[in-house]
């Protein structure tokens, strides 16, 4: 089996899994930690999006060509 089968056949398998699970099978402490780890994404990328290096960021993206096809959390898109 090559490399690339191996991968797919592997995310079938996780696909597989993903659809099958039910929102009652998953443990209290992963949905807390998963909200927590949600929670904090956001409120860093707000943060990040008002920082300096929010700025540096938006202009290196731009500078290797981002397209306008992503937004920024907060606002805004890759390329302004």
């Amino acid at each position: 089996m090559t490399p690339a089968a191996s991968r797919a056949g592997q995310t079938r398998e996780l696909a597989a899994f993903v659809s099958e699970l039910r929102w009652d099978q998953i443990p209290d402490t992963v949905v807390e930690r998963a909200r927590t780890a949600i929670a904090d994404v956001i409120g860093v990328a707000l943060a990040g999006r008002r920082h300096r290096i929010g700025a540096t960021m938006l202009d290196y993206v731009t500078d290797q060509g981002a397209r306008a096809v992503s937004g920024i959390l907060g606002g805004g898109r890759t390329f302004p």
